[in-house]
């Protein structure tokens, strides 16, 4: 609309103005023209923040800091998924789960422009398509089972569970037209499948149907009409309460390098649900992260037996605290050599390195920046880790979630210069 008044006023409207009211005109005619591209703007971006549905996993695409009650909580670096509890669309935010040492779970908010869908496969259609069936959300009921019946994997049992729920949606739409003959004829049917695949090692499907049926059945004159679970309900909720826990608390470790707790989380879910897809994906990738850990630790306490070996020996104690943070040995070794760690990660201020250029007072504040700021998210790496442009655009990149401001940044990047210049 301003640009059709610009051109009105351009071709038609200023040579008709008496000369001392075209300025103001003008001036008018721009904020019109600024409002509305504004507006615009404000427009295109609202409606390229990405929505998500409750049930959903998202991933961070940045490292990003997690708010409860919308003070820091606690970091979160890239990559890190979380089960979506709600997608507030106002706010651009999004509450997602997170779970505690103690078990108890919280919900926390990230920013909607942070996350992305987390790539879905088979089973997780399969779980999304029966949890939108559970909740009455029938389109996205119908979506995640018809992607599900497509999987290589879960191909058949995908187009089983699509046809029998398709058939209890139909039949609900007519129970809701006062014709409930056909769903109380179908829900025994749909009380065996839940049976089936509690036998098959899918309580959480099994449990989702079971639900599913109970609401629909709802319609059906309060659902006294319906066959009866033949499921123990209250032992199958407390299976399937344990199994998604340790689904959720499992990629929380994997995603901090935490794979002794990752494990532990492992075990108690495959002990609730043995089958679970998702559990075993991960059981395989924290295996293998667990044992080149400990083919670290092997190669650094062979390195330091060796004279001039300490280093390559940090190296190799590095490379294995980064696959696995919470390893009980790596931590031990660590700690014998936390001396000559210190000297390769943050050694103290010397002569040579205030030689470089850098005054005593930036380098050490630097130090004292690197030393506390830097490791409120993850300990020291070796300074001979990266090169300075890396580590340049690594503090560059961290200094956003440490709140560091460019002064700041600056300072430590001159410690890490002037320290790295005088490893040998």
């Amino acid at each position: 609309m301003a640009f059709l008044i610009l051109e009105v006023y351009r071709s038609f409207g200023r040579p008709l103005l008496p000369m001392k009211f075209r300025p103001y005109f003008s001036a008018c005619v721009r904020r019109s023209l600024m409002f509305s591209l504004l507006a615009f703007a404000a427009h295109i971006a609202h409606g390229a923040a990405p929505s998500f549905n409750a049930g959903d996993w998202v991933r961070l695409n940045r490292s990003e800091t997690l708010l409860f009650k919308g003070q820091n909580f606690m970091p979160a670096p890239k990559g890190q998924e979380f089960s979506v509890l709600k997608n507030d669309a106002a706010q651009q935010q999004v509450y997602v789960a997170y779970f505690k040492e103690d078990d108890s779970m919280v919900a926390v908010t990230l920013p909607a422009e942070a996350l992305e869908v987390a790539p879905r496969d088979g089973w997780g259609e399969l779980l999304r398509g029966m949890e939108a069936f559970r909740d009455q959300r029938a389109d996205e009921a119908r979506r995640g089972l018809a992607a599900a019946a497509q999987d290589p994997v879960f191909k058949n049992l995908g187009a089983s569970l699509q046809a029998r729920i398709n058939g209890a949606l139909a039949a609900a739409s007519q129970a809701s037209a006062g014709k409930p003959q056909s769903l109380v004829s179908m829900v025994p049917t749909l009380r065996d499948t839940a049976v089936q695949l509690d036998k098959m090692g899918y309580p959480s499907l099994a449990l989702a149907l079971e639900e599913g049926v109970d609401r629909l059945g709802k319609q059906v004159a309060g659902g006294g009409a319906i066959a009866p679970s033949k499921l123990d309900r209250g032992e199958i909720v407390k299976r399937v309460t344990a199994s998604t826990r340790a689904v959720n608390r499992c990629r929380q470790a994997v995603a901090l390098h935490k794979m002794v707790e990752a494990k532990r989380q492992l075990d108690e879910g495959l002990k609730a649900e043995p089958a679970r897809p998702e559990l075993k994906a991960l059981q395989a990738r924290v295996e293998k992260e667990i044992a080149d850990a400990e083919d670290d630790l092997k190669a650094a306490e062979r390195m330091r037996k060796f004279a001039g070996g300490t280093v390559h020996a940090l190296t190799a104690l590095e490379r294995g605290l980064k696959r696995c943070v919470d390893d009980p040995r790596l931590k031990a070794l660590k700690k014998e050599m936390e001396s000559a760690f210190e000297e390769r990660t943050s050694p103290q201020v010397t002569a040579a390195m205030i030689g470089g250029g850098a005054g005593k007072d930036v380098l050490e504040e630097g130090r004292k920046l690197y030393t506390t700021r830097c490791t409120e998210c993850h300990d020291l790496e070796l300074l001979d880790s990266r090169t300075m442009t890396k580590w340049e655009g690594v503090v560059g990149g961290m200094a956003r979630r440490a709140h560091l401001d460019d002064v700041q940044r600056g300072k430590i990047i001159q410690y890490i210069s002037a320290a790295q210049a005088t490893l040998k």
